[in-house]
């Protein structure tokens, strides 16, 4: 109710907010801002009303002004009565990003009820006095945008929302932050990465296609809100051999799509196959068919193709590509010319990508796999250039329909020429093992798994596997001798100039609102679960 009685409040001032880096105007903020204080979180990170900053003390008579203004103008009646006490309440919408609502909360043991604003999982969240609901269940993942649910006091849940006013929309939300080095779409973008799993790629052609896409996610907006960036990736090769790695509705953090992508296997190991085909029309069927229906609707949905050779397959992937585009779905693609001198092999394919795509503007080519690294930037910038909202079907009969915006493509950011070798893109990302089942080598600079990545260049060893976890000092290991060293234990790096030191690497970047420690943290969280806190608790 707080929330309602400042959005509502026609004399409220706007004011500016700041914590840490982040400013906006509250009347975006207090959606999800702690407006009232608890003295025990006070006292921990302090802040004013009218300007929020780390090291500020609260005013304790502006919170208290605050609630006197409202309810002189009659905007808390009927909330119960004022008191001291709720001068001190904590009083949070409990949105972790913008428009949260776009998609169902995740909490296991509670799928079959929504979540409330405050946290309670009830089918009566207002008329319960819990807020309106804040996330639907995955049972009936789509809220609507009529309130017509709950007595008429709140948002509908549906599967399909067609008679209740349509999905409430995500398009008021604040833009998404942009990445460090990367870009924002101005729109929600529903992504989905089609990637070449056939036998020409080879084993290092599929981690280095995996490492690539490891490095574009991270220059993407893929944050866990409504409005960022969800993310789909599938492989193809022989047809009915399509694997979905992660879907639209999983693949919207950062965390879930790197796992996703850590545990992917190549179809040749995968499946036992002798030499894999390049079948991309049907595989371009199979993501219309089965992946891009769970696009969130208000977004972009865009696919980008990601391929070696030629296509092999019955389907004419060109023609199977212009019925995406003909449903609004942006085709681009990533054409690795792997042919040597061929030139002519190498026009082939150029081609029939320029088929698929159906504008030379949206590909990308590089001659090798090791070579993808170098065009990081490019993709990231063309996914956030070529994104526009997808056009929907108009309903019949309509009259006089309203004309969408023309979005202007923001021009694609002038790229400075890459080093040979590519650099790690996150601090000190030596300092952890890969995780990757499959592979006992350690992984390279470059995204190859080879014992001796600088010999066979591939750049300098990332990770170390989970057998020889330890990265050492020392770079007199593997075949050429110019390796940091991988050991099962630090004590093993002691003749080898101890374990590889940590501490230079680039402190992260604080989250908007947030801070950063000025040292790495293992954090470990201990909740009470007994009898005392009740359910609701």
């Amino acid at each position: 109710w707080l929330k309602d009685a400042v959005l509502t409040s026609p004399n409220l001032p706007l004011w500016n907010c700041t914590c840490g880096h982040a400013m906006a105007p509250c009347n975006y903020v207090v959606a999800f801002c702690v407006l009232v204080f608890h003295t025990a979180w006070a006292a921990t990170r302090k802040c004013s009303l009218g300007s929020c900053k780390v090291t500020d003390e609260v005013e304790a008579s502006e919170a208290h002004q605050f609630f006197q203004r409202q309810a002189q103008e009659g905007k808390l009646e009927g909330r119960g009565s004022w008191t001291p006490q709720l001068e001190q309440a904590v009083v949070e919408v409990m949105e972790t990003g913008p428009c949260v609502w776009g998609r169902p909360h995740n909490v296991k043991n509670r799928d079959d009820k929504p979540m409330c604003e405050d946290g309670v999982f009830t089918w009566s969240c207002k008329s319960g006095g819990h807020g309106h609901r804040l996330q639907c269940p995955a049972q009936v993942p789509t809220m609507c945008a009529d309130l017509s649910c709950d007595g008429g006091l709140d948002y509908c849940c549906e599967k399909d929302c067609g008679n209740k006013g349509g999905p409430r929309p995500a398009d008021t939300c604040p833009s998404p932050e942009k990445p460090k080095d990367g870009c924002a779409p101005s729109v929600p973008v529903d992504l989905i990465f089609l990637v070449d799993s056939s036998g020409s790629i080879k084993k290092d052609g599929f981690d280095q296609s995996r490492h690539y896409l490891r490095q574009v996610i991270k220059k993407l907006p893929v944050d866990g809100s409504n409005v960022s960036t969800h993310v789909g990736v599938a492989q193809f090769s022989t047809h009915s051999y399509e694997s979905i790695e992660i879907d639209l509705l999983e693949g919207s953090t950062q965390e879930a799509v790197t796992k996703a992508l850590d545990g992917m296997e190549w179809h040749k190991d995968r499946y036992n196959m002798d030499d894999p085909m390049t079948h991309t029309g049907e595989a371009i069927q199979y993501v219309l068919d089965n992946m891009f229906p769970k696009a969130r609707g208000n977004s972009s949905e865009m696919l980008v193709l990601i391929t070696d050779g030629q296509s092999n397959g019955i389907s004419d992937p060109a023609n199977i590509s212009a019925v995406a585009r003909n449903n609004g779905i942006e085709v681009v693609a990533v054409g690795v010319r792997n042919y040597g001198d061929d030139e002519d092999m190498k026009q082939k394919m150029e081609n029939e990508l320029t088929g698929i795509v159906g504008d030379k503007g949206k590909i990308l080519t590089v001659d090798t796999y090791a070579e993808l690294t170098s065009i990081v930037r490019n993709t990231s910038a063309m996914v956030c250039k070529y994104a526009e909202p997808t056009p929907k079907p108009t309903p019949l009969p309509t009259a006089m329909p309203t004309p969408a915006p023309t979005h202007k493509p923001t021009p694609l950011p002038t790229v400075p020429t890459p080093a040979p070798t590519p650099k790690p893109t996150g601090p000190c990302l030596w300092a952890s093992p890969h995780n990757m089942p499959d592979r006992q080598e350690p992984m390279c600079e470059d995204g190859a798994f080879a014992w001796d990545c600088v010999g066979e260049g591939h750049g300098h060893r990332l990770q170390c596997s989970s057998s020889h976890p330890v990265m050492c000092s020392s770079t007199t290991c593997g075949s050429s001798g110019k390796n940091y060293c991988c050991e099962a234990t630090a004590s093993d790096c002691d003749k080898l100039g101890g374990v590889r030191p940590g501490n230079g690497c680039p402190v992260p970047e604080p989250p908007v609102p947030g801070c950063t420690p000025n040292v790495p943290l293992d954090l470990v969280f201990l909740l009470d679960s007994s009898g005392s806190i009740g359910k609701k608790g």
